[in-house]
């Protein structure tokens, strides 16, 4: 089983393995779904919006950025999550620069260079047009951090403050985060990692009392946290906390699981990766008839 990270958030997106394909000829790291996401089967359940129901990606994974709804004949586009990321600000925003045509000939010329290339990252188009509640967060985003890119937070404390800030403004019913600066170990500098897990356990901690504050998250929430996969435990290894060679700990994973309804405790016994989708489904009152496993056994009070 594969252990690299667009496989792994897929697995956990659709409770299924090798649940996904090819989305370009020529460049076999942009996959996308074959089976429906969890937002794709929200959406379905409950007469909830698309600007509700979030994916917040890295700057550093465009490949999940096709992650929000799948390719096969079951639901499709039209239950599909929404995007926040720094590819979809950049899109809204040299979008917005041409049409304003402030700039002199030259700035708006590099600007046209800069969005066609945003746009042949994404096979499947920039299309359909970001809601109109999304349109109008990247407005006030733009107000706040202006089009130079050096204002605004970078890596995963971007990540966090899209999610505060879109808890804030669109009330998201589901929302998933999709932190990745645990992977600049692969420079090779052990600090790399745990440095990110403390800059990822500062966002968890902004995201819960972000919710705490809000009448409409406090008592009402529940929080999954769990990686993609694992990581290698070889304290000899050249480059450490890798995750590409296969080896039993890159297939081992953890979760952490609270909120209202979850019990108290320990589920000390392999619960597999593909029980998640289905677990975030039981607490959200749908199913996820399509995943393979099913919900974690112990986890609900």
């Amino acid at each position: 089983m594969n252990t690299s990270h667009a496989e792994g958030t897929l697995n956990l997106l659709t409770g299924r393995y090798l649940a996904y394909r090819d989305a370009s000829e020529f460049l076999n790291d942009r996959l996308e779904p074959t089976e429906p996401t969890l937002f794709e089967y929200l959406r379905r359940s409950f007469d909830i919006p698309s600007h509700q129901v979030l994916l917040v990606n890295g700057e550093d994974r465009p490949q999940e950025e096709f992650f929000t709804f799948g390719a096969g004949d079951h639901f499709g586009v039209d239950y599909r999550s929404e995007m926040l990321s720094l590819h979809r600000y950049k899109l809204y925003r040299t979008r917005m620069q041409l049409a304003e045509g402030r700039l002199d000939e030259a700035a708006l010329q590099a600007v046209a260079e800069e969005r066609a290339g945003l746009l042949t990252k994404d096979p499947r188009g920039a299309t359909p047009d970001p809601s109109p509640e999304v349109e109008a967060f990247w407005a006030r985003w733009r107000q706040d951090f202006g089009d130079d890119g050096l204002r605004n937070p970078r890596g995963d404390r971007l990540l966090t403050e899209l999610s505060v800030r879109a808890l804030r403004e669109l009330q998201p019913r589901f929302l998933m985060v999709n932190y990745q600066d645990p992977d600049y170990v692969h420079w090779g500098n052990p600090s790399h990692y745990t440095r990110a897990i403390a800059i990822i356990d500062e966002g968890l901690q902004r995201l819960v009392a972000a919710a705490d504050a809000d009448p409409f998250y406090r008592d009402n929430t529940v929080f999954v946290i769990t990686p993609d996969c694992g990581r290698d435990a070889n304290p000899l290894a050249e480059v450490p906390f890798q995750h590409h060679f296969n080896s039993r700990s890159a297939h081992e994973t953890w979760a952490v699981i609270f909120g209202p309804g979850i019990g108290k405790g320990t589920v000390d016994r392999p619960v597999d990766q593909s029980a998640i989708a289905p677990t975030i489904a039981a607490a959200m009152g749908f199913s996820a008839n399509r995943a393979e496993g099913g919900a974690i056994e112990g986890a609900f009070l």
